[in-house]
């Protein structure tokens, strides 16, 4: 089967997102599917591609292509610009074309994109995504549209890796490392976690953060070290060195970093929005600054006073997320696309 896995970010970009696509490349190629992945040039970054030599990669402004089947992640009239006759699905991502739970508000301060994004999905998106003849939604949650063909398969992880990095924790490190993976954006809440390295000042716990933030008023505030993009395959030395992931988002469909750093023993404090809590895991949660200062405080008493106590809970977690374990989930993403490359 030809499969054609079409982005609007160019895989350098380095995200969850840029991560699934990439394992979802490699697999299928193992499968013996013959796949290409098309991308467009925005939002580059320094990130290395990981993908198979059998997998070509192609990046511009318009893509034209033969494929039995063509998965797009969906951004809104970005589909115009990959050109096949293949049937198509419609891949939810993004907060701004998946989450009906949030608030408006999030996304109108985001930039004249994402708040274009939002709007195109209020006016026309129900519209728009009829003429896709499936959607994947990652999220678990209702959505409300009107497809006689939804799939509904979350995002997955590398549960293997579990056994060698908890082991590993068996030593506790000398510092309580606050880590933050992911953008540096107010969506994501980056902006609580400045508040809180500055509010919280123990000699031995420490902010870290992958991406530099993009504005002045991020970068002049704060008591963060930032570490800049880490590839993913260095990705699970840095959940390791982790005391907690602080993941603070107003808004988003899923949270990858959630699986992944579970898998690594490392506790979660996020939001409880519909998306996290219907992950069913043991996540810690918390809505204001205040409230995850209190949180923070919590673990980082259990870290210092109860490392044992500290384990038992990371051995939980990685137990709990077995069932986001990528051999389970990466068969049922391709069954996707062969039921609809065969209904086309």
């Amino acid at each position: 089967m030809r499969v054609a896995l079409c982005h609007h970010y160019s895989l350098t970009h380095g995200g969850g997102g840029e991560r699934i696509l990439t394992d979802v490349a490699n697999y299928l190629s193992t499968k013996g599917h013959e796949v290409a992945i098309y991308a467009l040039p925005f939002r580059k970054r320094g990130a290395k591609l990981n993908l198979r030599n059998d997998v070509p990669y192609t990046e511009g402004l318009h893509h034209k292509f033969k494929a039995d089947v063509a998965y797009h992640v969906y951004a809104p009239l970005m589909s115009n610009l990959f050109r096949s006759k293949a049937p198509r699905i419609a891949g939810l991502h993004g907060a701004v074309v998946a989450d009906y739970d949030g608030n408006p508000a999030d996304f109108l301060k985001q930039g004249p994109f994402v708040a274009g994004a939002y709007l195109f999905r209020e006016l026309l998106g129900k519209r728009a995504l009829r003429g896709f003849d499936a959607i994947h939604t990652v999220n678990g949650n209702g959505l409300p549209i009107d497809h006689p063909n939804v799939y509904r398969i979350p995002n997955w992880v590398d549960c293997s890796r579990s056994v060698d990095i908890i082991r590993a924790r068996r030593d506790r490190t000398d510092k309580f490392r606050i880590l933050f993976v992911g953008k540096p954006y107010y969506v994501k809440g980056f902006d609580r976690f400045l508040a809180l390295s500055n509010m919280i000042s123990e000699d031995d716990i420490e902010f870290v953060a992958t991406f530099p933030p993009e504005t002045r008023r991020y970068a002049e505030n704060g008591n963060v070290r930032f570490i800049g993009y880490v590839p993913s395959n260095e990705i699970w030395n840095l959940y390791r060195s982790g005391g907690l992931l602080l993941h603070p988002t107003r808004s988003e469909t899923f949270g990858i970093v959630i699986l992944e750093s579970l898998v690594s023993g490392l506790p979660v404090l996020t939001t409880p929005i519909p998306c996290h809590a219907g992950m069913k895991l043991p996540l810690k949660y918390a809505s204001t600054v205040e409230a995850f200062a209190r949180e923070v405080k919590n673990v980082y008493q259990v870290w210092k006073n109860d490392y044992d106590l500290y384990l038992k809970y990371a051995e939980e977690g990685a137990e709990a997320v077995k069932h986001y374990d990528r051999r389970f989930l990466l068969p049922q993403f391709e069954r996707m696309l062969v039921n609809v490359a065969s209904k086309g």
